[in-house]
């Protein structure tokens, strides 16, 4: 993870009733390429505000939106990482984790490949007292693997 994508959350926080999405490009060539994904990204159901930091886009859904494919993005700009920072319901089913989004969308949570932090281990621990959390990690290619990042334990009014 990229220190640029650790800090866009804290940027654009999660209230109490969105979520985050950071895409992160290769390149954004100019203000054109930045104008043609900001159009792009207003179609999408559910968002809220779209802002540009460096060569990302952090997107602000309304949290009882599923989160999109991103398959119709402009493809010159070489989509790298899509970072998820959303609160959802988190349980175990033996040593594998599942988030269900306030939307209801079901995420599988996962370890990084050769991370030397067990994150799943730490939320583990951490479920057997709260199952809500405000979660944060990379969107898989399936769109349905998160690759935790972080975690804290959270709240909401159902």
């Amino acid at each position: 993870m990229t220190v640029l994508a650790a800090i866009l959350p804290l940027l654009c926080p999660v209230d109490d009733d969105s979520f985050t999405v950071t895409l992160s490009f290769e390149r954004m060539h100019c203000d054109e390429c930045k104008a043609e994904l900001d159009a792009s990204l207003r179609k999408l159901a559910g968002v809220r505000l779209v802002t540009f930091i460096a060569g990302s886009a952090v997107v602000i859904f309304d949290e009882k939106s599923a989160v999109p494919a991103f398959n119709r993005l402009p493809k010159d700009l070489s989509l790298r990482t899509i970072t998820l920072a959303i609160r959802g319901t988190v349980s175990f089913s033996g040593e594998k984790a599942t988030l269900v989004a306030r939307s209801g969308s079901t995420y599988a949570l996962v370890n990084a490949e050769r991370s030397k932090t067990d994150h799943l281990g730490d939320l583990k621990r951490k479920v057997g007292s709260k199952a809500r959390f405000h979660v944060t990690g990379t969107l898989g290619a399936d769109g349905k693997t998160v690759t935790l990042q972080s975690f804290q334990t959270t709240d909401w009014k159902d």
